[in-house]
């Protein structure tokens, strides 16, 4: 009905195309068209339709039970859209020079509404399956060293998000009181760099850099990440080196 303020039934139909894809996650990635529809609050009927049409564009697929999962074509946008970042080309190449320096893993990660989104990582011997499983596509600010690295050079209100939000704990040593976070942000400030041990998966640590725009604000962060046992503070000390180098290379060759 014209004027009254609805959304065009096409849009409409986009909009709850993307919900669907949205509702899946590490911990649902198998669902079925009736529990689609109850977390999103939409009818049965409706659901079922906009399942068949990602579907049929191998959005979704089926699973052998009649459930369904996000369809591997999602992969392919993802790397599209990854591959299509104003840095990514930049930080792909003093990725390869860094793991070949320290013979460990290196990630690239940009922040993107909000959110540490991981676009590119070269993932070295050092990285056993256990760890490669638990990699993720978002990162959390408060439990990473690329997430605090970014925080430290980030806006006031993208900060005090963070701080005010609840500090998921994944292992004992992760920060989750905002004081402490918010006392540790200051220090990375200072020094430059940030680095972890064992707050986001047991067993492995991490050291990270941020790429600065212009005005300072960080934009993007580079990576090691390494066994906890192998992170010892000479590997920290050559790594923040190597990293501070690299980011400044990726900065001035992308955003000046």
């Amino acid at each position: 009905m014209r004027g009254s303020g609805q959304a065009p039934s096409a849009l409409l139909g986009v909009r709850n195309a993307l919900r669907v894809l949205e509702v899946f996650s590490e911990e649902n990635h198998v669902l079925g068209v009736s529990e689609i529809a109850r977390r999103l609050n939409l009818p049965k009927s409706t659901t079922s339709r906009l399942v068949a049409s990602l579907r049929s564009e191998d959005f979704l697929a089926a699973t052998s039970a009649g459930k369904y999962r996000l369809g591997v074509r999602l992969v392919d946008r993802g790397l599209v859209a990854g591959h299509s970042h104003d840095l990514y080309d930049a930080a792909s190449a003093v990725l390869v020079d860094i793991r070949q320096a320290t013979g460990f893993s290196t990630h690239f990660t940009v922040v993107e509404d909000g959110r540490l989104v991981q676009i590119h990582r070269l993932t070295s011997s050092d990285m056993n399956m256990e760890r490669r499983g638990k990699q993720r596509s978002y990162l959390p600010f408060h439990a990473t060293s690329t997430g605090k690295a970014i925080l430290a050079f980030s806006q006031a209100a993208l900060v005090g998000k963070v701080l005010a939000s609840r500090l998921q704990r994944f292992t004992d040593e992760t920060i989750t009181d905002a004081e402490s976070l918010s006392a540790m942000i200051d220090r990375i400030r200072s020094n430059g760099y940030a680095s972890a041990r064992d707050e986001y998966i047991v067993g492995f640590s991490d050291v990270a850099v941020p790429i600065l725009n212009n005005s300072g604000v960080a934009v993007a962060a580079l990576t090691v990440i390494a066994r906890s046992s192998k992170m010892t503070d000479r590997v920290i000390a050559r790594a923040k080196t190597l990293l501070l180098n690299s980011a400044r290379t990726v900065a001035r060759t992308t955003l000046r």
